[in-house]
């Protein structure tokens, strides 16, 4: 995919721990209804500038330490939901970090 495109995401639930390397576009069909399901480590981690997450549900239902981790120099989380992330396990819902 090059720089800038968008990956559309089907509605469903998906278990991931999936890192984001490049400037795109992650858009789902609706925050209830595309759930980006962590069970451990990071759900999603965004480590280019210019991404953009849209319209996702992340949610934690196991010992996930963070929903979104934000690493690049600037990145979108719109129109989306983060939760479960409020527990013993459960460090944050989203951090940010340099590099």
């Amino acid at each position: 995919m090059a720089d800038g495109g968008t990956v559309n995401v089907a509605a469903g639930r998906y278990d991931v721990s999936l890192v984001i390397s490049k400037p795109l576009t992650l858009r789902g069909v609706g925050r209830d209804t595309t759930i980006l399901h962590a069970q451990s480590g990071t759900a999603l981690k965004l480590s280019a500038s210019g991404i953009t997450v849209d319209a996702v549900g992340i949610v934690n239902e196991g010992t996930a330490a963070t929903g979104v981790r934000i690493t690049g120099d600037r990145a979108t989380v719109q129109n989306s939901r983060i939760a479960g992330f409020l527990s013993e396990d459960a460090v944050v819902g989203i951090g940010l970090a340099q590099g």
